[in-house]
């Protein structure tokens, strides 16, 4: 189920860098919101069966930094290669992006 969240993860980033009206990034993330989700919660579940009772409370903690320090640096990360890819926002081409999104999504 893991595996599965993350591959539509994944494909849900690529759809959206593909989508060309806003009717398609709305119907993109109608259908893709649910697996998108449900990472968070599945991997949760999954780590706290590998350690004691005692030690579960520390195991969510470690999780949620985890989780805030990959998103900040991951935004930063994200702009810097958008704005180098895309010439400080100056390419009119939409596909000029798709590189560095293939590659945070890599990472995903």
């Amino acid at each position: 189920m893991m595996r599965r969240c993350l591959g539509l993860k994944v494909t849900f980033y690529l759809l959206c860098s593909l989508a060309s009206s806003r009717m398609q990034i709305f119907t993109i993330h109608a259908l893709f919101v649910g697996p998108v989700l449900l990472i968070f919660p599945i991997m949760s579940t999954v780590q706290t069966t590998l350690v004691g009772e005692e030690e579960q409370g520390r195991m969510q903690g470690v999780l949620a930094a985890c989780k805030v320090l990959a998103t900040a640096v991951g935004d930063v990360c994200f702009g810097w290669l958008y704005k180098y890819s895309t010439h400080d926002g100056t390419d009119p081409h939409r596909t000029a992006v798709l590189p560095s999104l293939l590659l945070a999504s890599s990472f995903a």
